[in-house]
């Protein structure tokens, strides 16, 4: 059910990007940077959209800021602990 995703941890199975693979092979920037948030103990890091930006779920603050591609800009946001409940509309 829905309820199941109400945690990080049970998002991270279903967070997938199909044309991931095909712009990181014509963009090796974005497949370094989200290896560079993988690598920096990202719960999810993942190319969003169709390549324009990359990005990192965290559990908690990085001690230290990835190693990132030159020219790349890091944003810092903050997002809640939990995933809210998603109800079904009739």
């Amino acid at each position: 059910t829905l309820d199941y995703l109400d945690r990080w941890d049970r998002l991270v199975p279903l967070a997938v990007n199909a044309p991931e693979a095909v712009v990181v092979a014509r963009h090796a920037e974005i497949g370094q940077c989200v290896d560079a948030f993988r690598a920096a103990g990202a719960k999810i890091a993942r190319m969003s959209g169709s390549g324009s930006t990359a990005f990192g779920v965290f559990d908690r603050r990085l001690a230290k800021e990835p190693t990132l591609p030159a020219d790349t800009r890091l944003v810092h946001t903050r997002s809640l602990t939990s995933v809210a409940p998603v109800k079904l509309l009739d």
